[in-house]
Parts: C-alpha cells; structure tokens; sequence
C-alpha cells in the first residue's frame, strides 16, 4: 500500500484512517476538504515537516476538530461523529484549553443538528457543560491573545445552546442564572435580552 503522508501522515493517523472509514467514505472526505484553498489530496499527499511550518502546526485535537467542522450537512454528520470521537479520545493532560474549548463546540454544533436522537441530544448538552466548565480558563486564553487587541470575547456556543435548551424546556430559573454567570464573565451575546424573555415566561406561566 502506498505511504500515506499529507495531515494524516503528519499526524500518525494512518491506521485510524484506514480502519475508521471505508474506501468509499475516504474518498469522499478527500472531496470536501479544502483547506485554504488546498487541494483534494492534502489529507494524504505533500510532506508535512514541522520545520517547515512558518507557525506552531495545529494540535492533533485541533486538526481533529476543524477537519470534522466539513461535515455538518445532514448525510455527511455521521463522518464528523467518527472524526470528533477520535479526537475526545486524544486529549490528554497535554491538551491546550483553546483547543478543549472549539472541539466542544464542533461537537456541540454536529450533534444538535440530530437532537431528534435522544444520544445525540444528550451528547450536545454534555459538550455545552464541558465547554462551560472550561469558561473561565478560556476566557483568559482569548484575552492573552496577542492579536486580540480589544480584550473582548467571543460568543460562547455552550452557553448560548445551553441557554437555549433550558428556555425550552422552561427552566427558566436556570437559564436566567446560566446567563447572568456568561454575562459576567464577558462572553458576547444577547444574555440581557435572554434574561428578560425568560423573566417573563416565568411570570405569565405563573398566572
């Protein structure tokens, strides 16, 4: 068999590779993937030498993630499934925490898609929790970032689904205190507008 080289050489992700997709299903992830403009063989073909990197490559947990963010339409989610699983059972106590906190949001963001699928509705809201867990250390990330100039942060995506899921299921208590905590730590987002809406719900189910 020829030697696999590219990202997945790089990244000694050969055997998962083979054994983790069928023929068929590489085939396909070769056609989507596009990164920077890359061309489809990227995955497996060039030589990758750290060297030759200009910055610090991309974790094997971030490459993970971002290669699984490709497949979030309906029929090609069960690929980012494969992808996000493998890389969940990589992070190790190595792990940067910026790296922890977009691969709980790609996981968050792929299995809320089938929320309809009670495993997979579970498995959103554990990645919310997670990611919520990681907030305050990640928070302290992207404001250290020296490239982000104005101190703020972005939006949360465990939070705001999180948020989201309560409100429906009228818990509105816990939705008001999850977004006064994402408030207070700094996160973007409409949490003044959230908290009012649910105060109100609250109220009008009272009566």
């Amino acid at each position: 068999m020829k030697k696999i080289k590219g990202d997945i050489g790089f990244y000694s992700l050969e055997d998962w590779w083979i054994d983790a997709f069928s023929e068929e299903e590489r085939k396909y992830i070769l056609s989507i993937y596009r990164p920077m403009g890359g061309n489809d063989e990227s995955l497996i073909e060039g030589e990758r030498k750290r060297e030759n990197f200009i910055v610090e490559p991309h974790s094997i947990v971030q490459f993970l993630a971002t290669l699984a963010s490709w497949f979030h339409r309906k029929d090609d989610r069960h690929i980012a499934r494969k992808i996000l699983d493998k890389a969940l059972i990589l992070v190790d106590e190595n792990t940067k925490v910026l790296d922890l906190h977009f691969m709980y949001q790609h996981i968050i963001q792929i299995y809320y898609k089938d929320r309809n699928v009670p495993e997979y509705f579970d498995k959103a809201i554990w990645a919310c929790k997670k990611q919520i867990e990681l907030s305050k250390k990640s928070a302290n990330e992207f404001i250290r970032d020296p490239y982000n100039k104005d101190g703020s942060l972005p939006r949360h995506i465990g939070y705001e689904q999180l948020a989201i899921i309560l409100e429906k299921e009228k818990k509105y208590d816990e939705a008001i205190r999850l977004c006064e905590q994402a408030k207070n730590e700094g996160w973007n987002g409409d949490w003044d507008k959230r908290i009012g809406r649910c105060k109100k719900k609250k109220v009008n189910r009272a009566f």
